[in-house]
C-alpha cells in the first residue's frame, strides 16, 4: 500500500524574502524511503465504538487480523495505541500504551481526508483503511525511532512516554538561544504576544452557504517544513529595545529589514473588513485568544501593506540573522533521502518536528504559557505564507476558514469542487486526494 495520493505539485512565488514553498517531485507510486532499514515500532489504531466512552471498540494492526476489544485492557502491550478519544479523555492516561486522535498533532478524521478516505467527525472509517492509517502511523513512528536514533530494543513503544510524537521529539532537540537575564521577562512577554498558531478570520457577515463541504488544503509537509527551518532567524545574543521611536516611513523600513519585535498599534481604516477579517489578527480561533500587541518582523513586512502600523516600541536583535543550528533542523535522514517527500508517513514526523519547535511551552513557576524566538518567528514566517495562500483562495471567490501550519481550510459549495481541484494543482498544494473527493461526491 501506498501512504502517497498521486497528485501534481507546482512551485510557488515567493510571498515573503527568502521563503517560498515547492512541494517536491510528483507523488509518483514508487517505495518511499526504500532504502531504509525502518526499526520495529509497531502503531495500532483503536476505534471505539463511541468516542465518548473507552470500552467497546475494534483494534487494527498491519498484517493482523481486526480485533473487537472490550476496554483498553484487551489491547497488546507491545503496541502503540493511537485511538479516535478525544485528547481531553481522562483514562488515556491510565493505559501507558494508548494515545488520542490528536497524537500527530492533526487529528484522525484530518489524516483521512487527506488520504481521500471516508472518515466520520471523530474518526470512525472503513475496516480497510483503519488498517491503512495503522501502516502508515506504523511507517511514521519507526521513521521517528530511526530519525532520531532512539533505542527501542527494549522498551519498544513504551519508548515514547509523552501524550504527543511532538513532545517526545522535543527532547531531542536543542534549545533556542535563552534572553539575557537582565531583560528575560519583558522579552519573552514580548515574543509571547508577537506568537500566533493559526489564523481563522472573523467574517463581518454570515458566511454559511447550503450544500457546501470544508476542503482542507495542505502543502507537502516535509517540504514545506524544511523551507520554513532554512529561514534565516534572529541569533538572539544582542536584543536591546529602543523606546520612544518616531514612527516614520524610515523606521517601518528599518523594522522591516532587520530582525525586530515591534510593539504597534494595527489599524485597518484604510483597508475592507473583509481584508481585516482575512488578516485574523489576534485570532486563532481559541475560546480565548491571546491579546496581541507585538509583531514579529516576517509578519510586520506584510501586514503592513495593507494595514496602518504604528509602531511605539522595538526590540532589536543587534547580533542579526543566522541559520538553525543543524541539530534543530530535520535529522539527516530526511536529507539523505529526498525521496522522504514522497511519503506521508515521513510528512507527519516533520510536521511534528516543526510543532516542536513552534510550540509554546509552560511556564510553571508562571502558571502561563510562554514563547521564544524560535517558535514566534516559524509561526510569523508560516503567518507570512498562509496568508498569501488564504488571499488567493479569497479572491478566487472560496470562503476561507482557517489557515496555518502550511494548510488552508475552505468551505467549498459541492458544485466548485471541480474548480478546488485546478486551485490545488495551480498553487502547488499536494493534499487531500480530490479525485477520491469527486467521486465520493458523485462527480466522477
Amino acid at each position: 500500500m501506498s501512504d502517497v495520493p498521486a497528485s501534481g505539485a507546482a512551485q510557488r512565488p515567493e510571498p515573503i524574502p527568502g521563503f517560498s514553498v515547492s512541494t517536491g517531485p510528483s507523488s509518483a507510486a514508487q517505495a518511499p524511503l526504500s532504502g531504509i532499514k525502518l526499526a520495529p515500532l509497531p502503531c495500532g489504531v483503536v476505534l471505539f465504538d463511541h468516542a465518548e466512552e473507552v470500552n467497546d471498540g475494534t483494534a487494527y494492526l498491519p498484517d493482523t487480523p481486526a480485533q473487537r476489544i472490550r476496554s483498553p485492557n484487551d489491547l497488546r502491550n507491545d503496541v502503540l495505541w493511537v485511538s479516535n478519544l478525544s485528547v481531553f479523555e481522562e483514562k488515556i492516561k491510565h493505559h501507558p500504551n494508548l494515545r488520542s486522535g490528536y497524537y500527530f498533532r492533526i487529528l484522525l478524521s484530518e489524516m483521512a481526508h487527506d488520504m481521500g478516505i471516508q472518515s466520520s467527525r471523530d474518526g470512525q472509517m472503513a475496516p480497510d483503511d483503519a488498517l491503512k492509517m495503522a501502516t502508515i502511523m506504523t511507517r511514521a513512528m519507526t521513521i521517528a525511532a530511526r530519525a532520531y536514533d532512539w533505542d527501542i530494543a527494549e522498551l519498544g513503544p513504551l519508548r515514547v512516554q509523552e501524550a504527543f510524537l511532538m513532545k517526545d521529539i522535543a527532547k531531542m532537540l536543542p534549545a533556542p538561544p535563552p534572553p539575557d537575564a537582565r531583560f528575560r521577562d519583558d522579552l519573552v512577554r514580548a515574543l509571547t504576544q508577537a506568537y500566533q498558531d493559526a489564523s481563522e478570520p472573523n467574517w463581518p457577515t454570515p458566511t454559511y452557504e447550503p450544500d457546501s463541504v470544508f476542503v482542507t488544503l495542505r502543502f507537502n509537509r516535509v517540504n514545506y517544513v524544511q523551507q520554513l527551518l532554512e529561514c534565516p532567524m534572529p541569533a538572539g545574543r544582542g536584543w536591546a529595545r529602543m523606546e520612544g521611536v518616531e514612527m516614520g516611513q524610515s523606521t517601518l523600513e528599518y523594522c522591516i529589514n532587520h530582525p525586530t519585535l515591534v510593539k504597534a498599534t494595527v489599524e485597518w481604516d484604510n483597508a475592507s473588513s473583509d481584508m481585516a477579517a482575512l488578516a485574523a489578527f489576534g485570532r486563532a480561533g481559541k475560546k480565548r485568544n491571546s491579546m496581541r500587541l507585538w509583531l514579529a518582523q516576517p509578519e510586520l513586512a506584510w501586514i503592513s501593506q495593507y494595514a496602518k502600523v504604528t509602531i511605539s516600541s522595538i526590540w532589536l536583535d543587534q547580533s542579526g540573522y543566522q541559520r538553525l543550528p543543524a541539530a534543530a533542523r530535520l535529522p539527516g535522514l530526511f536529507t539523505a533521502h529526498p525521496e522522504s517527500c514522497l511519503s506521508y508517513s515521513a510528512g507527519l514526523v516533520a510536521y511534528n518536528h516543526w510543532q516542536a519547535l513552534a510550540s509554546c511551552t509552560w511556564n510553571r513557576r508562571l502558571r502561563i504559557e510562554e514563547s521564544n524566538v524560535w517558535a514566534t518567528w516559524l509561526r510569523s514566517l508560516d503567518r507570512a505564507m498562509m496568508f498569501s495562500m488564504a488571499l488567493r483562495a479569497y479572491e478566487a471567490g472560496f470562503h476561507v476558514d482557517r489557515y496555518g501550519g502550511g494548510a488552508i481550510r475552505l468551505r467549498v459549495r459541492r458544485d466548485r469542487l471541480d474548480e478546488i481541484a485546478r486551485f490545488k494543482e495551480e498553487h502547488g498544494f499536494m493534499y487531500p486526494d480530490i479525485a477520491s473527493l469527486l467521486q465520493r461526491e458523485g462527480f466522477v
